[in-house]
């Protein structure tokens, strides 16, 4: 016991500069992507010479899923159901490259595609929380995850 760092009831070792509950999420990214002169967000075709809060500043969801094509017809279909509303169909903006992601932003949501597997939705959600970051959004942003998902042993609609 006497080897393990000691640690206070707020989850503080012994050392460590406590954070408030309070401090926003921005203050937590990475200090050392601040201090680059531009920060390239590689897989997302973006970086930080863009104006991130002019194409980013409005976005209230990003919701994720699997497929690219899902990615873009569920775009579409947040379009259309914002004209069913009432509103002007917004134009469906095709954002970054496609490479590895695909991302679209329609009015305040945008859809992006995450592929396969948990190292490729790391990967996309470590760039989009920086991109928040230097968007000005992190802090008012929700993330919704799509998408079908299977079960062993258990009946259907479970």
């Amino acid at each position: 016991m006497s080897g393990e760092p000691r640690v206070d009831k707020t989850g503080t070792q012994a050392g460590e500069t406590p954070r408030s509950p309070e401090s926003s999420t921005s203050s937590r990214m990475a200090a050392y992507s601040r201090g680059l002169k531009t920060d390239v967000f590689y897989h997302l075709g973006l970086d930080t010479d863009m104006d991130l809060h002019a194409t980013f500043g409005n976005v209230k969801f990003f919701v994720l899923m699997g497929s690219a094509q899902r990615a873009e017809y569920f775009a579409e279909a947040m379009g259309n159901a914002l004209v069913s509303k009432g509103m002007p169909k917004p134009v469906v903006e095709r954002l970054g490259k496609t490479e590895r992601y695909s991302m679209y932003k329609v009015g305040p949501v945008v859809s992006v595609s995450h592929g396969m597997g948990g190292p490729s939705i790391h990967i996309l959600l470590n760039e989009l929380a920086k991109l928040c970051d230097r968007a000005g959004i992190v802090d008012s942003v929700k993330w919704i995850r799509m998408g079908t998902s299977g079960g062993c042993g258990v009946p259907p609609g479970t």
